[in-house]
């Protein structure tokens, strides 16, 4: 959250509205076609992995308690696909905020959201063996940019993989891929993305 910022143009804000659409359209299909799916919504790990919480689900770049952390804990490593979706507060992603998401220290992208809004932001975790078997470290490195500008609380995390009735089929997997990273690391480019749709 930061206030007395320009407004944004006319242009960003449809693309940020298209953006928010397909990530929600992503979330659709993965949470229908999956049966596993692993959540949290409680602070369970500090800086240290020491597995004892720091209480730093809601806090600023500035803190020194950044990134937000969290551990997922799985059954089974995923054979075919797996996702990670944040439910991240106040991620003002159209003024500059740029939250980055890691699991198991491998980078995802970054939360999309609007000022004091609760939004999800569904990740294809493009390397499976980035899961582990047991437990799973989420990081959220509050404002990269800047790191004292923005502020953020983590509502929940959850690891999709594919352990359930469903299986999504090649090609859709790789447009889901295709979409998402547009939708993360390049919104700007989604003019090109939802005539697809």
């Amino acid at each position: 959250m930061k206030q007395n910022l320009k407004p944004v143009t006319k242009q960003f804000k449809k693309l940020f509205s298209y953006c928010l659409i397909i990530n929600l359209f992503l979330a659709f299909i993965v949470f229908h076609a999956f049966g596993a799916v692993h959540i949290i919504y409680n602070d369970n790990e500090d800086n240290y992995g020491s597995g004892n919480p720091d209480n730093d689900m809601s806090i600023c770049g500035s803190d020194s308690r950044n990134p937000i952390e969290f551990n997922i804990f799985v059954e089974n490593i995923p054979q075919q696909n797996a996702y990670l979706a944040v439910f991240i507060n106040d991620v003002d992603f159209d003024q500059g905020e740029y939250d980055e998401v890691f699991i198991n220290g491998n980078s995802l992208g970054y939360a999309v959201g609007e000022d004091e809004l609760n939004y999800s932001t569904l990740f294809v975790i493009p390397d499976l063996s980035w899961v582990q078997e047991g437990k799973n470290l989420v990081q959220i490195y509050v404002d990269q940019l800047y790191h004292t500008r923005w502020c953020a609380t983590t509502q929940s995390g959850q690891l999709i993989i594919d352990e359930g009735s469903g299986t999504l089929p090649e090609q859709t997997r790789m447009y889901l891929n295709y979409i998402t990273m547009l939708v993360i690391h390049n919104p700007l480019a989604l003019h090109k993305a939802v005539h697809l749709i």
